[in-house]
């Protein structure tokens, strides 16, 4: 595999995950069709190597974005939720069987 081949793997990798992270699909990326032993990049490839990089980036930026919201909205729910409990919010739903 030369290294246009493995740019060309890497852009279909990188338009796969990002039209995933698009529709609010499962991300899956695979490396492993990439070689091990490979010459060194080639000075006219420079320029899109660094823009399939940066693409990666960008999709890896949006990743850590969406994990920091879930996390932080998580967050709140929990402590809404504590909150409720401590004050026997009556929206916590009470079913008959578990009451003695």
């Amino acid at each position: 595999m030369n290294w246009t081949e493995i740019l060309d793997s890497l852009v279909h990798e990188v338009d796969a995950a990002e039209a995933a992270l698009d529709n609010d699909e499962p991300i899956s990326v695979d490396l492993s069709i990439l070689p091990t032993d490979v010459e060194p990049l080639p000075a006219e490839l420079r320029e899109r190597a660094i823009n399939v990089l940066r693409r990666q980036s960008e999709i890896q930026q949006r990743i850590e974005n969406l994990k920091e919201t879930i996390a932080r909205e998580l967050g709140d729910a929990t402590r809404a939720t504590r909150a409720a409990s401590a004050f026997g919010d009556e929206t916590t739903p009470s079913y008959i069987d578990s009451k003695v």
